[in-house]
């Protein structure tokens, strides 16, 4: 799991924070790896599983919210009180980036929000930008809960972050597979893998397990080759696809033989190849 996490400046400078989010960070685990970034990042050149915004209201933020979503990488956000009712009555609503319609389109491509409090929680909730709330108090500055306590709410709110984001996106691969007409069973099978590489891919980081199961399908499933490259280009895959045949070969995972078009080797093929990861 690669959580990419922004902090505003502002936010690290204050001690109950920075503390927070070091004992976060420290006790994730082998399997979990946190960079940590106090300016905007290119979410598509960092192998983003699970992007992090723990900061006020800003333009930043917005603006990673939108090129996470745009990428389809899960997202949580750690408002810190910015919309509480005090702190947007100080605030320029001729500012777009404080008018209400802005801040619930916004928010509502927010996977979750995080609250650090009963009453962020309940004025989160208020807003009904966005129903996915969690409560996850800060043991920095509270003895409701234990560092070690947080640090595995944490933990559980990104899994579970992942796996429903990851389920939604299965659900709408799925409906597109069944706007193809006259694709038998096998082609489905395939191409639905294959636009899940492709959303992968998007995000940042292929699986070697969605990799060998896509060679596995194409060299144990028959299919008709000439239905399966009409069906490739109508969903706009056909390329992206003779990349994976050309890294399938390279893993030794696939041969020439059980490839419906030829491989392709060139400048994407090598970016794909950058993101393939062992994962957990």
């Amino acid at each position: 799991m690669n959580v990419i996490l922004y902090v505003s400046k502002k936010i690290d400078s204050i001690e109950y924070f920075h503390q927070f989010i070091a004992q976060i960070t420290h006790s994730m685990g082998d399997n979990v790896k946190v960079d940590i970034h106090h300016r905007s990042v290119d979410l598509s050149k960092q192998h983003t599983t699970i992007l992090h915004i723990f900061s006020t209201w800003s333009d930043t933020c917005a603006k990673l919210i939108k090129q996470a979503y745009k990428l389809q990488i899960p997202i949580v956000y750690s408002p810190l009180g910015s919309f509480q009712p005090w702190t947007l009555r100080q605030r320029n609503a001729s500012n777009q980036l404080w008018q209400s319609s802005f801040q619930k389109s916004t928010l509502q491509r927010v996977s979750v929000l995080h609250a650090f409090s009963a009453i962020e929680f309940e004025t989160l909730k208020a807003t009904g930008w966005n129903g996915k709330i969690v409560l996850i108090k800060n043991p920095v500055i509270t003895n409701d809960i234990s560092a070690a306590d947080a640090s595995q709410q944490i933990y559980d709110l990104y899994t579970d972050t992942i796996q429903e984001h990851d389920r939604l996106i299965r659900q709408q691969i799925d409906q597109r597979m069944k706007e193809i007409s006259g694709a038998e069973t096998n082609i489905i099978r395939i191409c639905t893998l294959l636009l899940y590489a492709e959303y992968q891919f998007r995000r940042g980081e292929i699986l070697q397990e969605t990799l060998a199961e896509i060679a596995g399908l194409m060299t144990s499933l028959p299919y008709n080759e000439s239905r399966m490259v009409e069906v490739l280009q109508e969903l706009g895959i056909k390329e992206f696809t003779a990349r994976i045949e050309n890294i399938a070969e390279e893993y030794s995972l696939l041969t020439e033989g059980f490839m419906p078009i030829n491989k392709l080797n060139d400048k994407t093929t090598k970016q794909i190849r950058s993101r393939i990861s062992k994962g957990e």
